[in-house]
């Protein structure tokens, strides 16, 4: 039980960063849509994963294209724009 427990507390704590890093598989395609999506370079979108730095516009972008919502991917930053 105590297992199931420490599972879920990673699960909920789950950010963009770290979904990003599940996806090697699909990741080439994945990253260039972002990159098109989002309208920015390679670099730039690298620099904004490793520093959680993207805008909230880009959070939404890319909510929308994981199907899930802004506050669990960004959950550091929901709480400055709620």
């Amino acid at each position: 039980m105590r297992k199931s427990m420490i599972n879920n507390q990673k699960q909920e704590k789950m950010t963009f960063q770290n979904h990003f890093q599940k996806l090697k598989n699909a990741l080439p395609e994945f990253r260039d849509k972002l990159l098109e999506e989002l309208g920015i370079s390679y670099r730039s979108f690298y620099r904004k994963l490793e520093t959680n730095s993207f805008n909230l516009s880009e959070q939404k972008v890319i909510a929308t294209i994981m199907d899930s919502d802004i506050q669990t991917l960004f959950p550091e930053n929901s709480k400055i724009s709620a």
